[in-house]
């Protein structure tokens, strides 16, 4: 039975469209079974070896040399990096299920990440009128809102708040 194949790319989205914009190279990537778990490259030493692939500077990477089957990947997240989706639409980390049949390759699994970035100013409060800032504002919280007004929530739950240093100046830091 000729092998099969699976392919795809790690990309970084820069400019917000949850798109692949740029090659991540580096990333490692681990081909898994049709129930998640890792498959075995080594079958002879006892314990699975997982079978690994890391990213090229162009972001691709290949799994060959695989018989007809249903498959998945994981991604290793790339330190730095947040995840935003990947050709499935579930997990952004993980590819499944892939069908691989005899001699075919299994392209465009691509995995999308994004930088975050930062949001940073001063608070200063207008003495004289002229609707320009005279004083630095020290302990004024600010609350991190998204598009609509809302509210961001941290991982608990709670609003995303900093609050201004002795010079006015706040940082909200890992905005995705």
């Amino acid at each position: 039975v000729p092998p099969g194949s699976i392919s795809g790319f790690v990309l970084e989205d820069t400019n917000n469209d949850d798109l692949g914009d740029s090659p991540v190279g580096g990333v490692t990537l681990t081909l898994v079974d049709s129930s998640g778990n890792h498959v075995d490259g080594d079958l002879i030493t006892p314990g699975v070896q997982p079978v690994t692939v890391v990213t090229a500077l162009d972001g691709s990477y290949s799994f060959s040399g695989l018989l007809p089957g249903t498959y998945g990947v994981l991604e290793t997240q790339p330190s730095g990096y947040n995840s935003v989706s990947d050709k499935d639409g579930g997990s952004p980390d993980e590819i499944r299920p892939i069908t691989v049949t005899a001699g075919t390759s299994s392209t465009g699994n691509n995995f999308i990440e994004e930088q975050p970035g930062s949001i940073s100013g001063t608070v200063f409060a207008d003495t004289d009128g002229d609707n320009d800032g005279d004083v630095p504002l020290q302990n004024v919280v600010l609350r991190l809102l998204d598009s609509l007004g809302n509210p961001v929530l941290d991982g608990l739950g709670q609003p995303v708040t900093t609050i201004t240093d002795v010079n006015g100046n706040y940082s909200f830091t890992g905005v995705t």
